[in-house]
């Protein structure tokens, strides 16, 4: 998750949003996002019981920036033991 993260941010310090290499990894980053949104569509829906909250978090996964996911699932992962 923190990949995608650091793409973007180097996305953003490119001067030249119209370059090929600028293009290229915005294409990249946009793929990455995708498939990482899905990943965690597919968790909650694996871990998550109560139909209310499926629906409230999935909606989450799909919506929310990337950069709040990434510490979301950052501060999860560190608590697992």
């Amino acid at each position: 998750m923190n990949e995608i993260v650091d793409l973007i941010n180097e996305y953003e310090a490119i001067q030249d949003k119209e370059s090929l290499y600028a293009r290229v990894l915005m294409a990249f980053i946009a793929d990455r996002e995708v498939r990482t949104r899905h990943t965690l569509d597919r968790q909650i829906e694996a871990t998550t019981r109560d139909g209310g909250q499926l629906v409230q978090l999935r909606h989450l996964a799909q919506t929310a920036p990337i950069e709040y996911l990434t510490k979301l699932y950052d501060s999860e992962s560190s608590q697992v033991p």
